[in-house]
């Protein structure tokens, strides 16, 4: 009985217990499980994989793979577990982009140096402005994520000015106009503080050794001097070639060819062919002289010196009278007392050189003496009555062009005044205009009505467009002529303005050079840097000007002596 079918058979009640105790009747189980294998599919051993994973406290044993197995598929408990281990392993990532985010990055590391690209790279920062959340924005790199903030404040700008009423806006529109006027007024004030630390920096006296930054200057060397004259007589060459060209406008005001001190050392250093040369520039000078008050008591035998006529032949005996001392004039009858205001030029020119000048013509003479009698003129020139009135007018010229001056920068002044009130008037009225036009446009919207379409009114409405069309092309030929005419008038008003300009500085150029000219300064050896005009062109150095009774010495600082001492 105990081997017989039916004790097999019966025995499946125990089996559903077995199920439920499972550590009790382990042995069954493997064997059903087994024969169930074959039969069943891989659905199958999944579910009693998992009922067994479920009811098992402990972890179930590791099962032999079988060539089925193999051939139905992987199993299905290692793809689960390897699910399990990496979801529990791996961190979580961050919070990717936004999708126009990314595009805009892309875009711009791609574009922002092409010109060609600022336009659509702008409306990009605006669309990704609008759409990017503020956390998404400050993810941004730096450099973009200010860009696209500042568009957020335009455009959060603009959005609450449009929903703003008309009062609301004027009251925004005062604040906005105050502050402009504030920055305004500190930019001003700071560019008028700087511009009055340079000046100061500028006008304050620097030493040489602490200067930084500043290029060198260049090695000079002697100037070059014609062959016979010394190196020492060029200052005063330079002095009298300056002069006549100070006074161009007093001792030759048509003549178009400027004595330069190159052409004038030649002729001082030729004795024949420098003759006509010097004797033009005896003229030039002469004649200014003879042409005053104070040659009125110039004479000889009877006659005046201005009589006499002036040619580039008798240049040389006239210029000895005019050198001769003032007690001679009055000896030879003809004295003033307008001559006596030259007395003290008197010692300019030695007695014995005006003796000689009696014998011996001008061109005859040494380079030294001629430049000394050319400077013995220009004396004598500087103290006549037309020096000074030439003076005074070139003085008051320039006051007048000052004043000129000033009164058409007060009347542009006060022109850009009157139109920006017109502007702004005009802007009013416009408004005004706009508004109740807008108005009537909506009255005349609702009264419209949709007429038929037939040939009367096509005709009308081709009538209508073709005056309309005429009426906008005499406007646009209107507008082209108005343009046209401003145009001409603003290049006119700038040609006249360029005039004045150089006007205005020629004037003061020459108020400035009838003064006394003064060099550009001095450096530790007491040289005096000259910078004359066209006519002695460069950068001259002159040395020893300082007599040598003048004894110069340095007293070192408090600070420094202290220092000396604890040395």
């Amino acid at each position: 009985m105990n081997g017989s079918p039916l004790k097999v058979k019966n025995s499946g009640s125990p089996k559903k217990e077995a199920k439920g105790s499972a550590p009790s009747t382990p042995k069954s189980a493997k064997k059903l499980g087994d024969k169930k294998e074959g039969k069943r599919s891989g659905k199958s051993i999944l579910k009693a994989s998992k009922k067994d994973d479920k009811t098992g406290g402990k972890t179930p044993k590791m099962k032999q793979m079988t060539l089925l197995h193999l051939a139905k598929g992987t199993p299905a408990g290692s793809p689960k577990k390897r699910a399990r281990s990496g979801s529990l392993g791996t961190p979580k990532l961050g919070k990717p982009l936004h999708p126009m985010a990314l595009h805009l990055l892309r875009y711009y590391k791609e574009n922002k140096d092409k010109e060609d690209k600022k336009n659509p790279l702008s409306s990009l920062i605006s669309k990704a402005a609008k759409a990017l959340s503020t956390e998404d924005r400050d993810r941004l790199p730096e450099e973009l994520r200010e860009l696209v903030k500042k568009r957020w404040e335009l455009l959060e700008q603009k959005r609450r000015w449009a929903a703003m009423s008309d009062a609301e806006k004027e009251v925004e529109m005062k604040k906005r106009r105050a502050e402009l006027k504030e920055k305004l007024r500190e930019k001003a004030k700071e560019r008028r503080e700087k511009e009055q630390l340079v000046r100061r920096e500028q006008s304050r006296r620097y030493e040489d050794q602490e200067i930084e930054g500043g290029k060198t200057l260049p090695t000079f060397k002697l100037v070059d001097m014609p062959e016979g004259i010394p190196n020492t007589l060029f200052g005063s060459v330079a002095m009298v070639v300056e002069f006549l060209h100070c006074y161009a406008g007093l001792l030759m005001p048509n003549d178009q060819y400027p004595i330069t001190a190159v052409a004038l050392m030649e002729a001082l250093a030729g004795d024949r062919s420098g003759f006509l040369y010097l004797n033009r520039v005896l003229v030039v000078l002469l004649q200014t002289l003879l042409q005053d008050e104070l040659a009125e008591g110039y004479g000889e035998l009877d006659m005046s010196l201005s009589e006499i006529p002036l040619t580039m032949h008798s240049a040389s005996e006239l210029a000895r009278l005019c050198l001769r001392p003032c007690d001679a004039h009055e000896e030879s009858g003809q004295g003033s007392e307008k001559s006596g205001g030259v007395g003290d030029f008197d010692d300019v020119v030695s007695s014995e050189f005006l003796e000689k000048l009696e014998t011996v013509e001008v061109f005859e003479l040494s380079p030294e003496e001629k430049v000394e009698l050319l400077v013995a003129l220009c004396h004598r020139i500087l103290m006549t009555y037309s020096v000074e009135d030439h003076v005074e007018s070139m003085q008051q010229r320039s006051a007048e062009l000052w004043k000129e001056r000033l009164a058409v920068l007060k009347e542009a002044n006060d022109r850009k005044k009157a139109e920006k009130k017109m502007r702004k008037e005009m802007e009013s009225k416009s408004e005004k205009k706009k508004d109740g036009g807008a108005k009537k446009d909506m009255k005349k919207e609702v009264k419209v009505e949709p007429e038929p379409e037939d040939m009367i009114s096509s005709v009308k409405s081709r009538r209508l467009m073709t005056q309309q069309a005429k009426k906008e092309k005499e406007e646009l030929d209107r507008q082209n002529k108005e343009r046209m005419e401003k145009e001409a008038e603003e290049e006119r008003m700038r040609k006249q303005r360029a005039a004045a300009e150089r006007a205005f500085q020629d004037g003061i150029t020459k108020a400035r050079l009838v003064m006394r000219r003064t060099p550009l300064g001095t450096d530790r050896n007491h040289n005096r840097y000259w910078l004359f005009s066209d006519v002695v062109p460069g950068l001259y150095i002159e040395k020893g000007w300082v007599h040598e009774s003048i004894d110069y010495n340095f007293t070192p600082l408090p600070e420094e002596e202290k220092t000396a001492e604890a040395e």
